[in-house]
């Protein structure tokens, strides 16, 4: 999908489309990234499967600089 496309998109391909880029950052971390793997396993989160909707972002932990 090109910039174009996505910015006319309704809204339900966008929210389509962040779910699927959500769950794709999430199986990285858990995947490569152990400190990232043992902040979402402590939050609940095993696999990207594990986030189902948008309103899970609100499950995820966030770090601080």
């Amino acid at each position: 999908m090109i910039l174009d496309e996505i910015e006319r998109a309704p809204r339900e391909r966008l929210d389509h489309l962040q779910l699927a880029r959500l769950r794709e950052t999430v199986g990285r971390l858990l995947g490569a990234v152990p400190a990232g793997r043992d902040r979402l396993r402590a939050a609940g989160i095993e696999s990207p499967g594990d986030i189902r909707s948008l309103d899970d972002l609100r499950r995820l932990p966030f770090t601080t600089k």
